[in-house]
């Protein structure tokens, strides 16, 4: 009789909610934490891809995730604008958004969506992590966007059946798919 089960992983939560499978092309946008971008990496493997565009010299404790994790990582510099996505419009099966976006200007947080859709295939989907999980007793949260600013960004920028996927532990998913 096992007195102490063995808990989730991590990063469970996180991975079932953006969805990704074997095989399909992320793009990773923001500062999530390193083990949940490794952990991405690991299902999408090695006939997919992962990409995280990270800003100039936070490369390196993702690249440590994922060499300890034995999963390929592909990193991009943003180097003018840390919000800036890559050029391959159409091309990518789910696009992850983790900025904090309710700290970023109205007028970049909808240029942002926007180019995450572009980035997308027909039928793409987008998933906007929004907050942090406490890290202690005292420690504070920063402000995250509302349920309805954050539907209204979705739609705005094209998304069809935007909605609130959950809230677990101050993090809360919404995701909107784009048209064919």
């Amino acid at each position: 009789m096992a007195l102490f089960r063995k808990g989730p992983p991590p990063h469970q939560t996180a991975l079932a909610m953006i969805g990704a499978r074997a095989g399909a092309r992320v793009l990773v946008v923001g500062t999530p934490p390193p083990g949940v971008v490794a952990a991405l990496a690991g299902v999408t493997g090695l006939n997919g891809q992962t990409l995280l565009v990270v800003a100039p010299g936070a490369r390196a404790p993702y690249e440590s995730a994922a060499a300890e994790a034995g999963v390929l990582l592909e990193t991009l510099d943003a180097l003018a604008d840390p919000f800036a996505l890559p050029p391959t419009p159409g091309d990518h099966d789910v696009v992850v958004i983790h900025s904090d976006l309710a700290t970023i200007d109205d007028a970049i947080r909808r240029s942002l969506v926007g180019a995450a859709f572009a980035a997308l295939r027909p039928g793409g989907r987008i998933v906007i992590v929004e907050g942090r999980p406490a890290t202690g007793w005292f420690s504070r949260r920063g402000p995250t966007l509302s349920f309805e600013s954050a539907i209204a960004l979705l739609e705005a920028a094209g998304g069809l059946a935007a909605r609130q996927l959950g809230a677990v532990e101050g993090v809360t998913y919404f995701e909107a798919r784009k048209g064919q």
